[in-house]
């Protein structure tokens, strides 16, 4: 092969080569004379046939590379689409498996008999690939029709980073036959129980607005399903939110403190000892979350005693400063074993509230004078424990009403009917508990942090009045129904151009079949 002026390689025979190279060498003289050359006039046959080869190849080659990029970047938007009919083929599409053929029979409109072409799903977990002209798509959607009522349907697509699924719920039996008011924008619906909102953007600029205490009265009254809501401002006075907090009790083990921040740090402090009642070592670690993010995190140490020697230690003061947060509500969690007994919490912050339980140690069996308490709380249901008999008491509800303890180890359980329910106790040794309440110990620290829990069809729904969920009811398609669900997949890249997708019913095994009919996709560029 030889190279032509413009440095590619050309065809040629070996007098071709003499040829060219005494053109070369003997015709073409100046840089002006190989310009004329190149003009027409004085160029031979087989160099024109040569130029116009060579310009040829190079066009081919150009558009064949700028279509692979403009294919694979497609600036004006490009889509593929999926019939992945059950039981069929594709040479784009693997089947999902595992399935089984169905044993439904249908009648046409003769009366004739056949099988209905449907696959029950066998296990709980269905996969299936799709294989892709792009490394990357910014959405992908499916339509399903699918029979069945299980207790829930999630489709999933396995992200390469980290073997990370993304998942979407295509059924949830529990929402479906909630009952309650529903309203929906996009893919987001707001089940309501009773109606309060219009519209979904109505309850979101309450949720985050402040000065409302329509959430958080009465514990989590609001949850969310494959939602994500932004934090909110609860309910406070601005004025007292930094004054300064003591409280002088004693607790033992592992509790959960709600806070709120305005412009001083975040202090709060304490004395802690271990009691050294069982094996092992008992370190004190705490947490502290702005929503569901950990932002400062440390942990002091064993005393040293790993016996269960029913010496207590010398007690130990913990400080935690933070300044510099900003304005909202934080959670404070002291996790400790129940070797580990704490008093004298004294705060920068007036708004100081115990979420869940309090477990009350102001007690001579731990080491300290016997004393009552008063405490404030906005649970409905009031449990109390204690497992000694030196524990046993009476509790009283509201100045009138009574909870007596007339053994230990067993958990007594009132109602209560106020919105803020004042309850005092005889001496500790007592578990005082209400899931999803606050406790405070005087009237003006009781605050009610805005947040919300994730959806369990295992909650008893009289926990909430708001599901917030990034879900439809599917329509019903025939004997079944029909879902769509949509995934965002902006930066991701997927290995071999092949994205797998999963199907997943948990408890499968014990509950009814679930029959896929059909599945569509359609993924975007």
């Amino acid at each position: 092969m030889d190279k032509d002026h413009t440095g590619m390689e050309v065809p040629g025979e070996d007098g071709e080569k003499e040829e060219a190279r005494g053109q070369t060498q003997g015709e073409v003289g100046s840089t002006a004379d190989r310009s004329g050359d190149l003009g027409g006039k004085n160029l031979t046959s087989w160099a024109k046939v040569r130029i116009a080869a060579q310009a040829v190849i190079i066009t081919v080659a150009v558009l064949f590379v700028a279509s692979l990029i403009w294919k694979n970047w497609a600036p004006f938007g490009a889509n593929v689409r999926y019939e992945i009919e059950v039981g069929g083929e594709s040479g784009f599409v693997t089947l999902p498996s595992p399935l089984t053929p169905s044993a439904v029979a249908g009648e046409d409109g003769n009366g004739l008999l056949y099988q209905v072409e449907e696959l029950v799903m066998s296990t709980e977990q269905v996969r299936f690939k799709l294989k892709m002209p792009y490394d990357s798509l910014s959405r992908l959607a499916f339509e399903i029709e699918y029979g069945g009522d299980p207790d829930e349907l999630i489709l999933g697509v396995v992200n390469p980073v980290g073997n990370q699924l993304i998942s979407r719920p295509v059924h949830n039996r529990s929402l479906n036959d909630l009952g309650w008011s529903m309203v929906s924008e996009d893919a987001a619906t707001l089940f309501q129980r009773t109606p309060v909102y219009p519209d979904v953007d109505a309850f979101l600029g309450t949720f985050r607005g402040s000065g409302d205490d329509t959430f958080g009265r009465t514990g989590n009254k609001v949850a969310t399903y494959y939602y994500e809501l932004e934090p909110a401002y609860p309910d406070v006075d601005l004025g007292i939110a930094d004054r300064e907090t003591f409280i002088d009790h004693s607790f033992r083990g592992k509790h959960v403190i709600s806070t709120y921040v305005k412009e001083a740090p975040l202090s709060i402090g304490f004395d802690w000892l271990d009691i050294n009642w069982s094996d092992g070592p008992d370190q004190l670690s705490v947490f502290v979350y702005a929503g569901e993010d950990v932002i400062h995190a440390e942990s002091l140490p064993d005393d040293g005693d790993l016996s269960a020697s029913q010496v207590p230690s010398a007690p130990r003061r913990f400080e935690l400063f933070l300044p510099d947060l900003a304005e909202g509500a934080y959670r404070v969690e002291i996790n400790c074993g129940n070797d580990v007994v704490f008093s004298g919490i004294g705060s920068a912050q007036n708004y100081l509230c115990f979420l869940d339980s309090v477990f009350l140690a102001d007690h001579p069996m731990y080491g300290m004078a016997a004393k009552s308490s008063t405490l404030f709380t906005d649970g409905r249901r009031l449990n109390a424990q204690t497992w000694h008999v030196e524990g046993i008491q009476t509790i009283t509800i509201n100045g009138d009403e009574e909870l007596a303890l007339a053994r230990e180890n067993i958990s007594y359980s009132a109602e209560m009917s106020g919105d803020v329910n004042e309850i005092t106790t005889q001496a500790g040794s007592l578990m005082l508990s209400s899931g999803g309440a606050y406790f405070s110990f005087s009237a003006d620290s009781l605050f009610f942090p805005i947040t919300s829990t994730p959806y369990s069809r295992l909650f008893p729904v009289s926990d909430f009045n708001y599901v917030i969920a990034d879900y439809r009811i599917p329509e019903p398609e025939g004997d079944g129904w029909r879902q769509e669900v949509a995934f965002d997949l902006e930066g991701v890249v997927f290995a071999d151009r092949t994205i797998e997708v999963i199907l997943i019913v948990p408890g499968l095994s014990s509950g009814a079949p679930v029959t896929l009919n059909s599945i569509t996709a359609v993924g975007d560029k």
